[in-house]
């Protein structure tokens, strides 16, 4: 049965620490964050799915597409903000995010396995650009490997693919020719990406779907709210979303990514802010956990989470599900612990 870990329980929360620090030594590290990562920036939305699911059953198709325009619009807003590098009003949600891969640069610098590659993998269900803006604190320690190949071109369009994923840089010394591999973090938008625009069938970053959006995401007419739902090539939040995206070659393949690495030897996941409501990657996930060298090690927000989640996992032993018993565990908290992880074998509250 899934482990129930309570960190509110000093001793335990120390036990946990000191195993979780353990596995992170020996393992291949991921991370799999969803939509509750990125509050307060972008508030819960809600069972959307199911509500314009059910309006495109009836047949009420401007209802739906109302309702997609509404789920889509904080991320826009966010993304915007991003561009304009206006963050005061979601500071708390970057800073958050900093903390984040400051945590995974600590992680991978501090490992003392030699064997293992200096790479975290980071899933995310998020649309949103935080992560890509929290790296701009990093850029000359780091690396984010987001799919897109970089080569030098006269258009400076940036084409995705899979392939880019994984590949190990190192700089070498000038003199005695050492060499030493800059820690890497692979980040893949298993539901796409708002910066994400489709061009002769391939997916390219680009911003220029962003200034269309501006122009009508506030018309009211039901032509330009389908219009306005059309521009952004993402997975969208609809129980049919596998048929209707234009992304399902490229959402297969980081599925098939998200499944292989899972199936390795010696492989941890640590989640936090996703429900795994998603029916796909939660299947995926539960496949994995007949590899008995995988740990799942879920963070969950509240109690509700806590026994939806032990619902879906309890019958792996290879599955732990840490929750504070006295107050929610969110992003942050979860933070704050790899921190401690990191930084000191003390234990305080």
């Amino acid at each position: 049965m899934a482990n129930l870990i309570d960190i509110s329980k000093s001793v335990k929360r120390l036990s946990f620490l000191n195993r979780l620090s353990r596995i992170i030594q020996s393992t291949n590290l991921n991370f799999l964050i969803g939509s509750g990562c990125s509050n307060p920036a972008i508030k819960d939305l809600g069972n959307k799915e199911k509500e314009i699911s059910e309006a495109r059953k009836k047949g009420e198709e401007e209802k739906a597409n109302q309702l997609m325009h509404d789920f889509l619009l904080p991320f826009l807003d966010n993304t915007k903000l991003l561009i304009d590098n206006n963050i005061t009003i979601i500071s708390d949600t970057i800073n958050i995010y900093k903390s984040f891969i400051r945590n995974i640069y600590d992680i991978l610098f501090n490992r003392k396995n030699n064997i293992l590659p200096s790479q975290a993998i980071v899933f995310s269900t998020n649309y949103d650009l935080f992560i890509e803006y929290a790296m701009n604190d990093f850029n000359e320690n780091l690396l984010l490997c987001d799919g897109f190949k970089r080569t030098s071109n006269i258009n400076k369009d940036y084409y995705f693919s899979s392939t880019e994923y994984f590949n190990s840089v190192f700089n070498t010394g000038n003199l005695y020719r050492y060499k030493v591999e800059i820690p890497t973090i692979n980040l893949i938008k298993l539901h796409g990406s708002l910066n994400w625009f489709k061009n002769n069938n391939k997916i390219i970053q680009s911003f220029s779907h962003i200034e269309k959006a501006e122009i009508i995401k506030n018309s009211k007419e039901p032509s330009e709210i389908k219009l306005f739902n059309s521009l952004f090539n993402i997975v969208l939040p609809q129980d049919n979303k596998l048929q209707l995206t234009t992304l399902d070659e490229i959402y297969y393949d980081l599925l098939r990514i998200y499944s292989n690495e899972l199936d390795k030897e010696n492989t941890v996941l640590l989640a936090d802010g996703f429900s795994f409501e998603d029916q796909h990657i939660r299947e995926i996930t539960i496949r994995a956990l007949k590899n008995k060298t995988f740990n799942l090690i879920i963070f969950a927000y509240n109690e509700n989470d806590k026994y939806a989640l032990l619902e879906k996992f309890k019958t792996f032993k290879n599955v732990d599900i840490v929750f504070n018993g006295n107050k929610k565990l969110d992003f942050k908290q979860f933070n704050q612990l790899l921190a401690k992880l990191i930084f000191s074998d003390e234990d305080d509250a």
